[in-house]
């Protein structure tokens, strides 16, 4: 086992180990990141059944099943993004800051209203609110309002998920938070292939064989070891619907998008539909299990 991701509170802390389990629908290994979790238990930040401190990091039980890739502490909260783009948090709801508004001191609620069809793909803690931002450049932010911290324009406390519409027109790359502060970085334009030399990725100097190429989904440059695969719906592609060279992160990232849309389409699906799809399964199942025999 090897931690990947640590965040502390002022009395807690959380940490993402990647274990190796059992792929129930191939039956092979894969590595999933657990949520561990320890220190003082108050308000249920911890997100096990009781709220006692915890001396030595203790699994989270109830998200055994869960693939976590990033963890941020508040002051009495703990926020986790799973690979599936979807956002947990346990703790204080004092000011709002689980994103639920019916959410009292609980272990764990999963953050959902204007985030129930986003993916998330970062997430950041101030003291007593949250910043996310989506796989389309929103960002969307809730918790304490106090001294305008939220970006909405005012000072009240919002108890789930709100778009920053201020922040509509521009290309959100990353968001951090202070105890009391919201902070963003923006594209304000792509780079230029004259404005880098090296490659964003391994570092390694451009030249007459390593070619340079923008990624259309986060716009840095990179050499073509680093940015040899194409995807879809690119952030900064002319046309979303077709392949675009994107760098080995971004492709990454845009897979994980694109197989939560697919899951999304299939519960979306009537029982008609889901029973025509299973019987194609079976039938093309059938016909390679033929094939394989009269081989």
């Amino acid at each position: 086992m090897k931690v990947v991701s640590v965040s502390c509170g002022p009395w807690h802390t959380v940490a993402i180990v990647e274990t190796s389990t059992i792929d129930r629908k191939y039956h092979n290994a894969k590595s999933c990141g657990k949520l561990f979790t320890w220190g003082d238990g108050d308000k249920g930040r911890l997100g096990h059944v009781d709220s006692k401190r915890k001396l030595v990091p203790t699994c989270v039980s109830e998200l055994i099943d869960q693939d976590f890739v990033k963890v941020s502490c508040g002051w009495t909260l703990t926020v986790a993004l799973s690979n599936r783009g979807t956002v947990y948090t346990m703790g204080s709801s004092i000011h709002g800051q689980l994103g639920c508004p019916r959410a009292k001191d609980k272990s764990i609620n999963t953050v959902l209203g204007n985030l129930t069809r986003q993916f998330v793909k970062e997430i950041a803690c101030g003291s007593h609110h949250v910043a996310v931002l989506t796989s389309f450049g929103n960002v969307y932010i809730w918790g304490k309002g106090a001294n305008r911290l939220l970006g909405l324009g005012d000072v009240r406390d919002r108890n789930s998920p709100v778009l920053v519409e201020s922040l509509g027109d521009r290309l959100v790359k990353t968001i951090a938070c202070g105890l009391s502060l919201t902070a963003v970085i923006c594209l304000h334009k792509d780079i230029s292939l004259t404005d880098q030399n090296a490659c964003s990725s391994c570092k390694s100097a451009f030249g007459f064989t390593r070619k340079k190429h923008n990624c259309y989904n986060c716009g840095p440059l990179f050499c073509n070891a680093c940015s040899s695969k194409k995807a879809v719906n690119a952030f900064l592609a002319p046309n979303k619907g077709k392949l675009s060279r994107v760098c080995d992160s971004c492709f990454n990232h845009l897979w994980r998008i694109t197989e939560f849309s697919n899951k999304v389409k299939m519960e979306n699906r009537t029982p008609r539909m889901q029973l025509v799809t299973n019987a194609r399964r079976v039938s093309d199942e059938r016909t390679e299990t033929e094939s394989e025999d009269q081989i």
